[in-house]
């Protein structure tokens, strides 16, 4: 048993935020949603950034990035 019907949020951007909505019946839950996702996303970003760092890095002290 769902919350809403797969229909009804197929082609919606921010189905979870949607969906939080609906239940508790105000917008803030899906505003806490929608920070929460866009925190995430900015923590993985920093995490690809800064892994990257490291592998080229990597690759020039091994002699593979022309100069």
């Amino acid at each position: 048993i769902g919350a809403l019907s797969a229909d009804e949020v197929a082609d919606r951007p921010a189905a979870l935020s949607l969906v939080v909505n609906q239940v508790t019946g105000s917008a803030i839950g899906g505003g806490v949603i929608a920070f929460g996702a866009v925190v995430a996303i900015a923590s993985v970003v920093l995490a690809v950034m800064y892994g990257q760092t490291r592998i080229l890095m990597s690759m020039a002290r091994d002699g593979l990035i022309p100069r």
